[in-house]
């Protein structure tokens, strides 16, 4: 499911609702991180010759995604909820 081009366009819609530039440079970067894991890295660690260096840097990948996704839906989550307490004392 986290590799899905579905995912990334879940949190995209999310952010493109944001004015923050700040998140849509982390949505390009999570983007761009996500191509180079698959399948760039994945194609190139799975080559009967490829060196361990290979293999590592796609493991390491895979735990800069993890990272990226739970920065980016804790942003979200953050921001909606400043959202609301902020709507709140409004009304």
């Amino acid at each position: 499911l986290f590799h899905s081009p579905q995912f990334c366009l879940w949190l995209a819609t999310a952010g493109c609702l944001s004015a923050d530039p700040r998140l849509w440079r982390w949505l390009a970067l999570y983007g761009l991180a996500t191509y180079l894991s698959f399948p760039v890295l994945f194609d190139l660690q799975a080559l009967p010759a490829a060196p361990v260096s290979v293999q590592y840097a796609y493991q390491g990948s895979v735990v800069l995604l993890a990272g990226l996704r739970l920065g980016l839906l804790g942003w979200l989550i953050l921001t909606r909820a400043e959202a609301g307490s902020q709507a709140r004392e409004v009304a």
